[in-house]
């Protein structure tokens, strides 16, 4: 029983890092599409 919810433990760590990687590569995304939409003017 013990092994298995270590497992678990392991495998929602590792749900919730994938999760966390997405969120911020999605967040820098954003960041990123944001700044080149108000810079558009400047030609970059």
């Amino acid at each position: 029983m013990e092994e298995y919810i270590g497992t678990v433990i392991k495998a929602g760590g590792i749900v919730i890092g994938c999760v966390m990687v997405l969120f911020v590569i999605w967040y820098i995304v954003k960041d990123i599409l944001d700044i080149s939409e108000k810079d558009s003017s400047d030609g970059k």
